[in-house]
């Protein structure tokens, strides 16, 4: 995951929530499941903001990644509440 500056680091799963609007646990589901491309580093997650977005609005060779991370937050927002 090539990372052009340190403001594009998001370290941390709430980081990652925080960046995408999602809960802390549907992040580490679609993390823990590869849903959205982000790597483990020191037991930390380490994404690229703009991977991220470019995964989840479908600019990207993860393309299919953002429909498929949609039903899964779905699905579990659906089961949670």
């Amino acid at each position: 995951m090539p990372i052009e500056d340190s403001d594009d680091l998001l370290w941390g799963v709430t980081a990652i929530a925080r960046a995408i609007g999602r809960t802390e646990r549907q992040v580490f589901h679609l993390l823990e499941t590869g849903l959205i491309p982000a790597k483990k580093v020191g037991g930390r997650w380490l994404a690229s903001r703009r991977r991220l977005f470019k995964a989840l609005i479908g600019d990207d060779p993860w393309q299919h990644v953002g429909d498929a991370a949609a039903r899964v937050v779905t699905k579990i927002s659906d089961n949670v509440g």
